[in-house]
């Protein structure tokens, strides 16, 4: 945030009029991270350096030469006394570290559907979504079919934080595991009853292994990939491989501003991840 200010206090300084704003979206891409950059822990960006792909796809994308003419025309005209209009562009880069464990136990039934149970919290991010899609393209059977029940440490227990971007990465390893494990012990019951002409149904691969006995049951763990090994040197500075891997991202928005009430209102918002 105090580097994004900085160069946001710089551009407005060397180019304080309103129509410089492509003066300005060009000095925040020269302070674009570079694959040769590093992380104030020493670790280099390399081949994982999105930002430059991201920002160009977001410009684009937004039409931002267009969303500013409108800004302008609308500021201008007599109907806008006590409203304005504006926009922001802004790039993002988040590191991920899967320092932490996921646990997920997965249930298939005879009527060929499938419950997730998973260590992740849903607040709002889709981790239930990707954890049913994971289920679903492992069993090969339809994203309806899935559901991802509540989650509990009752059934999954000693669960991880849901944090820093990695709930799903280690929660959807787990996931994954327990789904792969099932998919192993029906995989013979599913061969044996394909033909040519038919490809057998969850249902009707789930009741044949049920009728051998086979569980149709399987929990999964995931251990998360720490490589955050870090050296202390003097003063108190540290260096060392900080993340796994970093997410690029940038996002445009056009904001109207009541002048009278402070009120704002977002009329839209371009945001480009990768």
């Amino acid at each position: 945030m105090i580097c994004e200010a900085a160069i946001e206090h710089a551009s407005r300084e060397l180019y304080p009029s309103p129509h410089d704003l492509g003066a300005r979206l060009a000095l925040r891409s020269q302070a674009l991270a570079r694959p040769s950059d590093t992380t104030p822990f020493g670790q280099l960006f390399g081949d994982d350096c999105n930002a430059r792909e991201v920002w160009d796809g977001l410009l684009e994308q937004a039409r931002w030469e267009e969303r500013v003419n409108e800004c302008r025309e609308f500021n201008a005209s007599t109907a806008s006394k006590w409203k304005k209009r504006g926009l922001h562009f802004m790039p993002s880069v988040f590191g991920v570290t899967e320092a932490m464990t996921g646990g997920a136990l997965v249930n298939v039934f005879l009527d060929g559907t499938a419950v997730v149970h998973h260590g992740g919290i849903e607040m709002g991010q889709g981790i239930h979504i990707k954890m049913a899609q994971i289920a679903a393209g492992v069993l090969r059977i339809p994203l309806a079919d899935v559901r991802v029940a509540e989650t509990s440490t009752d059934v999954v227990p000693n669960t991880s934080k849901t944090a820093a971007a990695a709930g799903t990465d280690v929660n959807g390893g787990a996931v994954e595991a327990a789904a792969n494990e099932l998919a192993a012990r029906l995989a013979p019951f599913r061969e044996a009853l394909a033909t040519t002409t038919h490809e057998p149904s969850m249902a009707e691969v789930a009741q044949a292994a049920h009728a051998a006995s086979v569980s149709l049951s399987a929990g999964g763990h995931r251990t998360g990939i720490d490589k955050g090994r870090f050296e202390w040197l003097e003063g108190n500075d540290v260096r060392g491989w900080e993340c796994n891997y970093f997410c690029w991202g940038a996002s445009g928005t056009v904001v109207e501003i009541d002048c009278r009430t402070g009120d704002a209102l977002v009329l839209s918002a371009e945001i480009v991840l990768e």
